[in-house]
C-alpha cells in the first residue's frame, strides 16, 4: 500500500466557494524520510489533493526537528494529517447516517481518489472509489461520479491502463443513455489531449454519441437545451400557457445541429 504517503485533510474550507461546493482542501506528502527543518521554510514535495494509507485517525506527533517541512506548511494552512484506513472507515460511516451526497468527508475522500490515483494506482482503492461512486449515482449524487470521470480522463492521459480504458467506456455509456453529458464531455477531452498517437478501440455505440460534438461548446449548447426541454416539460404538466411554453423552448433552434 504506499506506506510513506501521510495523507491530510483540511479542518475547515478554504473560502466560501469551497464551502458552496464542498471544496474543502486535501493533500498529501510522499516519503518516509525525516528531514531537518529547511531553514527558509520551503516546501519539497507537497502535493495538493489527498493522500493515503496507513493506519490510525489523527495527528502523528513528530519530533520538530526531524520532521519533513511540507508537514508543517499543512498544518499551518487548517490540515490534519489521517491514517488513510481509519479515515476510510469514518467516512463509511458518516455516509451511512447521513445519506449518499451528504457527507463532506466522503466528497473529500472521493477528491483524494481522483488525484492520488492518478500517480499512484492502487486497485483497491479504485475498486472502492467506483463501487461508492456509482451507488451515489444511484441515488441521484453524482459528486462522487464526476471525480471518477476526471480521475479517468485526466490520469489516462498520463498513462494508459486498458482495464480502465475500458470501464471509463462503460460508465460514459450508461451515463450517457441517462440523459447525461459529464461523462461523455470527459470522455471527448481525453481523445483531444491524449499524448499518444497510437489508435485507440472505441465503442461504436459511444462513437456515434461523440459524432455529434465538434468542440466543447457543442456540449453547452446541448446541456443547455436538455435543460430547456426540462423546464418545458415541466410547465406543461404545471398547466403554464402555451406563451410560456414557448419562451422556455426561446433558444431551441441554437440546439437542432447537436440534438437531432
Amino acid at each position: 500500500m504506499h506506506p510513506g504517503v501521510r495523507f491530510y485533510t483540511s479542518a475547515k474550507p478554504t473560502d466560501k466557494h469551497k464551502k458552496r461546493t464542498h471544496e474543502a482542501g486535501v493533500g498529501w506528502v510522499m516519503g518516509n524520510k525525516r528531514h531537518p527543518a529547511h531553514p527558509l521554510g520551503s516546501s519539497p514535495s507537497l502535493g495538493t489533493s489527498p493522500s493515503s494509507l496507513s493506519s490510525s485517525l489523527g495527528t502523528s506527533p513528530m519530533d520538530g526537528r526531524h520532521h519533513h517541512p511540507s508537514h508543517e506548511l499543512l498544518r499551518e494552512n487548517g490540515f490534519v494529517e489521517r491514517k488513510y484506513h481509519k479515515y476510510y472507515q469514518r467516512c463509511l460511516s458518516e455516509r451511512k447516517r447521513l445519506g449518499p451526497g451528504e457527507s463532506q468527508e466522503m466528497n473529500t475522500l472521493y477528491r483524494f481518489w481522483c488525484f492520488f490515483l492518478r500517480e499512484h494506482f492502487n486497485k483497491s482503492m479504485y475498486e472502492n472509489f467506483r463501487k461508492l461512486a456509482v451507488a451515489d449515482a444511484k441515488d441521484g449524487q453524482r459528486y462522487g461520479l464526476e471525480c471518477l470521470f476526471r480521475f479517468y480522463s485526466y490520469g489516462l492521459e498520463k498513462r494508459h491502463k486498458h482495464h480502465l480504458y475500458m470501464d471509463f467506456q462503460k460508465l460514459v455509456m450508461e451515463e450517457y443513455r441517462e440523459g447525461h453529458l459529464y461523462g461523455l464531455k470527459h470522455f471527448f477531452a481525453f481523445l483531444k489531449y491524449r499524448k499518444s498517437t497510437k489508435p485507440l478501440n472505441v465503442d461504436p455505440e459511444l462513437k456515434a454519441a461523440l459524432s455529434k460534438f465538434r468542440s466543447f461548446d457543442d456540449f453547452k449548447v446541448r446541456l443547455h437545451c436538455m435543460q430547456r426541454r426540462v423546464l418545458r416539460s415541466q410547465l406543461w404538466l404545471c398547466g403554464e400557457s402555451e406563451g410560456m411554453q414557448a419562451r422556455a423552448c426561446v433558444d431551441a433552434r441554437a440546439c437542432v445541429r447537436v440534438c437531432a
